[in-house]
């Protein structure tokens, strides 16, 4: 994995990380470490990498575990049940929010007859650095309190159901502004001069402590609580709301301006991909570059342009492995999970992103069954289609930067593994009992991500160039000849001699047998071979062999043993063979013409000594 990215964009939604490195300071989700003892919790384990875990060893004051909560999409839930339970979390200067502070809880309440108090830091009228954040009970409104020489308390504009929501508050330090949402939607704000100040305060969960153990408790569900020490920006909340959103199925309000129901992977008509809901987006206060959802992580390189590019994706997999179920015969495996990708383009002018797959946890180093390839599944009952080669293939991962417009919003894609029988082998091992090969159309060809930007350049336009040539009415033995060349140039520099020196030998066979031939557009089976070798076959087989990171190409064993260019080799031999063949069959054919008429010579002017033949 590349060090660059590595373990970036792995917090909530892919903001974030959880190696406590980042702005995430506290991360307890219902479905992930929660250690009960006969059904009540005892331990809530955070997953920022911070150590802010929730924890209560009084059984009086330990709330309820709820496995599969029908009001959170079947997810777990945490029920406090409004008089006594609450989880500490210990003092922490990761949870003393100086810079800023950003809130997000997916909860429902049972009862808003009495003051809910869902977290504190401390009693809010008394140290300095102390604050909450409740439900009043007298209008149902958030409220956020805040202690630094004075109490300060703010309140949202609209009331909070009692049903399952997205919560959402934030304080920005800089420009004094707190914001309230709910669901997406802007719910309130307020602006005033208080100074976020550190304490030593455990924070509380549950409970919105005064002195002791008085003060206001929550009765309800928690799901899931998010809290990071600074504001995130509009792109990144966004995110973050898709991702609750898509998994406790809480659909957000209608769309504003403060909200966007942006991943629709969630929906079941689309497949139900409700699990680590994670992306990209660019927004007017800023973009987020880099996310990771399970093993796949997305990296910008020049898409997000516009304000509201957006790339989410998600999937549905518990677990994950290897199988070989729907799959097409150039597929032999595939991972298990698969991901739905959600792409909006605002003005439709695309770019490259770098989808990254972590193997670590599928495969051990050279236990790979094929040469990995991205595929594409249009509908959950097509099979899978390679797409793209990798540009970086190491023991840990696999990486394709692609461009935006191969990705097509509402598909699934995933990892597959070529079933390396060679394209091109099998064209040669059928040409000569067909005349009717299948090739790629131009309209489907892939933009390959070669080693380095040069190679990629040429070879593209080159492959460009033949599929136009392919589909004109006719063509000349000069645009074969031309084409031939213009590969020999493309790819000088950049293949070894001993590979470049077959390729050439394959050019020398062919321009041996170009003059034999009257008609290059003929469906003849040599000529058709010739003329398909030469556009398409070749030139595909060296693109593939190129976008390979050298190392790989040379190192790594793949069929039977064998590395990508000891099977480059074995290809070009085959085409060498093949074509100087074609070859020897048109000199032998000129020469059985040359006996023939050298017999017709003998009996006409049989009495001559110097016949041609003799």
């Amino acid at each position: 994995m590349s060090k660059k990215f590595s373990g970036q964009g792995t917090g909530p939604g892919g903001i974030g990380n959880k190696s406590g490195t980042s702005a995430l300071k506290l991360w307890l989700r219902g479905d992930i470490d929660v250690t009960t003892n006969n059904g009540r919790v005892v331990w809530w384990a955070d997953q920022s990498g911070c150590g802010n875990h929730g924890r209560q060893s009084n059984l009086s004051h330990q709330p309820t575990f709820v496995a599969s909560n029908p009001d959170f999409n079947g997810m777990p839930t945490v029920n406090f049940n409004g008089y006594n339970h609450f989880l500490r979390i210990a003092h922490s200067p990761s949870l003393d929010m100086k810079q800023g502070l950003t809130v997000f809880m997916v909860f429902k309440p049972h009862n808003l007859q009495t003051n809910s108090g869902l977290l504190s830091k401390g009693p809010t009228n008394k140290d300095a650095g102390n604050y909450a954040l409740t439900i009043k009970a007298q209008q149902q409104r958030l409220q956020f309190e805040h202690y630094d020489r004075k109490w300060w308390h703010f309140a949202s504009s609209n009331p909070v159901p009692t049903k399952s929501s997205i919560l959402s508050f934030s304080f920005d330090t800089r420009n004094r502004m707190g914001v309230f949402g709910l669901n997406g939607n802007l719910i309130g704000y307020f602006k005033d001069r208080f100074q976020m100040l550190p304490n030593r305060r455990s924070l509380k969960i549950g409970l919105h402590q005064r002195h002791g153990l008085v003060g206001d408790w929550f009765n309800g569900d928690i799901a899931e609580l998010i809290i990071y020490q600074n504001t995130i920006n509009t792109a990144q909340r966004i995110i973050v709301e898709n991702y609750l959103s898509a998994k406790y199925g809480i659909a957000p309000l209608p769309r504003t301006r403060t909200s966007k129901d942006i991943y629709s992977g969630n929906f079941p008509q689309h497949g139900s991909y409700t699990l680590d809901v994670a992306g990209i987006g660019y927004e007017a206060d800023g973009r987020h570059s880099i996310a990771q959802s399970a093993e796949l992580a997305v990296i910008d390189r020049s898409f997000l342009k516009d304000r509201g590019d957006y790339l989410l994706v998600g999937h549905k997999s518990p677990t994950n492995a290897k199988t070989s179920s729907n799959m097409d015969d150039k597929v032999g495996q595939r991972w298990e999970r698969v991901w739905f990708f959600d792409l909006t383009d605002k003005e439709d002018n695309s770019g490259e992103v770098t989808l990254r797959f972590d193997r670590t946890a599928i495969e051990h180093a050279g236990s790979s069954t094929g040469m990995p390839v991205l595929v594409e599944q249009i509908d959950e009952t097509d099979d899978f289609n390679i797409i793209a080669s990798p540009d970086e293939v190491t023991d840990t991962s696999v990486s394709f930067t692609i461009s935006t417009r191969q990705l097509v919003s509402g598909r699934s894609y995933t990892l597959g593994y070529n079933a390396q029988e060679s394209v091109l082998g099998q064209m040669i091992k059928t040409v000569r009992g067909s005349t009717h090969l299948p090739w790629r159309k131009a309209d489907e060809s892939v933009e390959k991500v070669g080693r380095t930007k040069r190679y990629r350049r040429k070879v593209v336009d080159l492959m460009s160039k033949n599929q136009q040539l392919l589909l004109q009415d006719r063509i000349t033995p000069d645009d074969v000849s031309g084409a031939f060349s213009d590969m020999i140039k493309a790819i000088k520099g950049e293949l070894s001699r001993d590979v470049l020196a077959k390729v050439e030998d394959i050019q020398g066979a062919m321009q041996d047998a170009l003059p034999y031939i009257n008609d290059i557009n003929s469906s003849d089976p040599n000529v058709y071979m010739l003329r398909e070798t030469v556009l398409q076959y070749l030139p595909e087989a060296l693109q593939n062999y190129m976008n390979l990171p050298p190392k790989f190409a040379t190192q790594q064993p793949l069929k039977d043993g064998q590395t990508a260019r000891q099977i480059l080799l074995e290809q070009l031999d085959l085409l060498s063979h093949e074509m100087t063949g074609l070859a020897n069959d048109y000199h032998h054919r000129k020469a059985e013409k040359m006996l023939v008429h050298g017999r017709f010579l003998e009996e006409k002017f049989g009495g001559q000594e110097d016949s041609l033949l003799d």
